[in-house]
């Protein structure tokens, strides 16, 4: 660290109390939202029944269509996971098209709530006795920019908070601004910026402090670090910069001619 950098420039949670318990935020676990890929696997103590319900790697064409009971079903699928099994994508309007059942309306839940709710339409539908249903993200991502390992990040889980994310970046530049970190989110079609700053405790409480899917955070470098950079590029704008690197490289080549008569 140079002499420039102040403590309370770079430190973390500096109004932070050791051993003092505080209230905490409660957890914010991502809820599904149109554009999101999923996989949703369905089991039973029944294979045959449950496996009507999943989506597979043998089901390579535009859709997956079924027959159970006289009920013909068309489950649209693009990807595949790790195992072989579909995923879904959600439209614009929230649904998922299901296998038998037709569609599903599930933005705004979470994993856990999409689970509940496609196992309560099996059971309820007489379709699968005892489902197990297991609902993940597949393509969960963050993008980060500024004075920082600037970077589109996957993530494996459904809460994830912005210290998390900074630490898979690589933790802050010391040059970056620990006050000027800003969440640029979008939600129903608004675009909302909010800035953070992680020399406080405050951080914990904010709104961002948990993110969303396809958030974008930007690190603002400090005055200095942007101050050299145009120095450095106004150096270049100088003819006179050319000027004095011509009149080297003559010099030079003027010397080792006069060296090799």
């Amino acid at each position: 660290m140079t002499a420039c950098h102040s403590r309370e420039k770079v430190l973390y949670l500096q109004d932070i109390v050791v051993d003092t318990p505080e209230v905490a935020q409660a957890p914010q676990y991502i809820r599904i939202e149109p554009g999101d890929k999923l996989s949703i696997i369905v089991s039973s103590s029944d294979p045959q029944v449950a496996s009507v319900f999943n989506l597979t790697s043998m089901d390579r064409g535009t859709a997956l269509t079924t027959q159970t009971n006289g009920i013909r079903s068309t489950g649209n699928s693009n990807r595949y996971n790790n195992n072989g099994f579909g995923l879904y994508t959600v439209n614009d309007r929230g649904n998922i098209d299901f296998p038998v059942i037709g569609e599903l309306h599930i933005a705004g839940f979470t994993r856990q709530e999409a689970s509940e709710f496609i196992k309560k339409m099996l059971i309820d539908g007489k379709y699968v006795t005892d489902p197990v249903v297991t609902v993940e993200f597949a393509n969960l991502h963050f993008t980060i920019i500024g004075d920082t390992n600037s970077a589109t990040y996957s993530i494996s889980d459904d809460q994830i908070n912005i210290i998390e994310a900074l630490a898979m970046a690589g933790d802050l530049n010391i040059t970056a601004e620990r006050d000027q970190i800003y969440v640029i989110r979008t939600e129903n079609g608004l675009r909302t910026t909010t800035r953070v700053d992680m020399r406080t405790k405050d951080i914990f409480n904010s709104p961002v402090f948990y993110l969303k899917q396809n958030d974008i955070i930007y690190v603002v470098p400090n005055g200095k670090k942007t101050g050299e950079y145009s120095i450095n590029e106004n150096q270049w704008k100088n003819p006179f910069i050319y000027a004095s690197a011509f009149t080297t490289i003559v010099g030079i080549a003027t010397l080792i001619v006069s060296l090799t008569k």
